[in-house]
Formats: C-alpha cells, sequence, structure tokens
C-alpha cells in the first residue's frame, strides 16, 4: 500500500472519529442514496476496496484507495468532497491534481487492452460528457466537485497536526475561463486535461490494461484563489466552513 493511501486511511479516521465527516464507500451505511445521486447522478455509490494488509492500526476507515467517487460528506453541511493528500502545502500555480483514473468508455478497462494510449485518450474525448468528474468539473450537473487538500504540519516541538486547502473545482473552473476560454482544449474547458494511465505492479490491474485520466491543472497560486473566492486559507479540518466555498 502507498504511503499517501495509508496517510488517507488514517486522516479519513480522523474525521469520522471526530464527527467532522464520514466515509463514503458504501459498505460503511452513512450515505443516503437519494442525497447521493443528487450530487453524482452519473456514477453508482460503490463499495470502497478492502486491502490485503492487516489493520494493524485498528483504525475506523481502512481501504486501499480505490472506491466511491469521492471520498467523505462533511457531517456539519452535508457537502462531498474528495480528499487529496500532499506531503505539504501545495503551491497550485503550475500543479496538475489527478482526479479521476478508470474506462474510456462505459465498459471496464479491460475491454481496452488492445488500445494505444492516443485511442484511449480519443474514446475518453467521445465519451467524456458521459463521465461524472467531466460532467462535476464542468457544472454541467447541479453540484460541484469540492477537493480538500491535506497534508501533516509540523510544529517547533516536534509534533504534528492535519492541515488543510479546500478547493471548489468546478468554480475554479469558471473564474478561469474568464481568462482563458479554453479554445483548443481537447475537454473544453481550460483546466481539465485528458490522457493515459498505463497499469502499474502496484495496481490491481495487469499491467496491460490502459486506462484514461483526468487532471485538474491551476493556473494561479492558493492566495489568488482565496481572492477569487474557489479556496479557503489554510484550516484545521475540524473548522472548515464549506458552505461560502460552494
Amino acid at each position: 500500500m502507498k504511503k499517501s493511501v495509508k496517510m488517507e486511511n488514517l486522516y479519513i479516521s480522523y474525521l469520522l472519529d471526530n464527527g467532522i465527516a464520514v466515509p463514503t464507500g458504501k459498505q460503511y451505511g452513512y450515505i443516503d442514496e437519494k442525497e447521493w445521486a443528487t450530487w453524482f447522478p452519473h456514477v453508482a455509490q460503490t463499495n470502497s476496496g478492502k486491502p490485503k494488509e492487516p489493520n494493524k492500526d485498528n483504525l475506523s476507515v481502512w481501504t486501499d484507495g480505490r472506491g466511491a467517487f469521492v471520498d467523505c460528506q462533511s457531517v456539519s453541511c452535508g457537502t462531498f468532497f474528495d480528499v487529496k493528500m500532499k506531503d505539504k502545502k501545495p503551491k497550485f500555480r503550475d500543479m496538475k491534481q489527478e482526479v479521476w483514473a478508470g474506462s474510456p468508455a462505459l465498459q471496464k478497462r479491460s475491454s481496452h487492452n488492445e488500445m494505444t494510449p492516443k485511442q484511449v485518450v480519443d474514446m475518453l474525448i467521445k465519451n467524456q460528457d458521459e463521465k461524472q468528474i467531466v460532467r462535476s468539473l464542468k457544472g454541467m450537473d447541479s453540484m460541484p466537485y469540492l477537493l480538500q487538500f491535506v497534508w501533516q504540519d509540523i510544529n517547533v516541538d516536534g509534533t504534528w497536526s492535519w492541515k488543510c486547502i479546500c478547493v471548489n473545482g468546478t468554480k475554479y473552473l469558471k473564474e478561469q475561463a474568464k481568462f482563458n476560454n479554453g479554445s483548443g482544449c481537447k475537454s473544453g474547458v481550460s483546466g481539465i486535461i485528458f490522457r493515459d494511465k498505463k497499469g502499474s505492479k502496484n495496481s490491481d490491474y495487469s499491467e496491460s490494461s490502459p486506462s484514461a485520466r483526468v487532471e485538474l491543472k491551476f493556473y494561479h497560486t492558493h492566495e489568488q484563489m482565496i481572492e477569487m473566492g474557489v479556496a479557503t486559507p489554510v484550516c484545521d479540518p475540524d473548522k472548515i466552513d464549506w458552505l461560502p466555498l460552494v
């Protein structure tokens, strides 16, 4: 299991244990199906995958990084958000963040084993408006795609605490369109990038099984994004107010 996935399990367990947010994996039973469908009508809620490694620390949430479309739902206001674990505070400008990976069509990705990387991307372009991540980022459905970037902040006394920055990805792309209308972009929106993704030895899929991926590119600094009203300042997880951002 990758370090980032282990840290994500630790963080989401912290959110659950402290009544801040609940995991969205179907097996946990916290999410109402109708509420999920209101936010994400084009992707089904799924179980979170179970790791092969034992849960030695007895964490409340123990997954392998694969699961529902987004990771959490806020207890205080009901917003759904996806957790992105980082080693340190992100700078954002010129940063590309993978937000989704999977089959470029409706069939399983193994159905496209013989495709070249270009064919995978071309198929994703053709089917992009069927993909929930693209619809959410473009604002085609009623609810936005929200991200929470999380890292460990080391204190002077050697202790550490969680810190985070929350971003409304949909709102950011709408603001970004004022500077660049996306002409010439494969997605038609500046900031949504389509690429192929090769399988790896650490993947649940064979190395010969290619997939498509969607990345979100940031063109602004954190400070600029705060001014645009699309990002929060650095926050403690228990002090987040999502509503002004949404």
